[in-house]
């Protein structure tokens, strides 16, 4: 078990090489906005087909496809 103290702000994932910071990226947590005519499955499928910045594999373009199943609607 790891125990860490949550700090409030942005959430940053830094990649350390002999003590140096060689990457950086800041995480966000997915997000669709709703229409009223599409489901949230729809709205996903629709983003990760469209959206320019979501790559198929990891870390292969700035933002990963939404992952449908992990998703909980509000």
């Amino acid at each position: 078990m790891l125990l860490q103290r949550h700090i409030e702000g942005n959430d940053y994932r830094l990649i350390v090489i002999d003590g140096e910071v060689v990457a950086a990226i800041q995480r966000c947590p997915a997000e669709v906005w709703g229409d009223g005519v599409h489901t949230t499955r729809e709205l996903i499928d629709l983003d990760n087909m469209t959206n320019p910045r979501c790559g198929q594999l990891p870390h292969e373009k700035s933002m990963n496809l939404i992952d449908p199943e992990a998703v909980r609607a509000f």
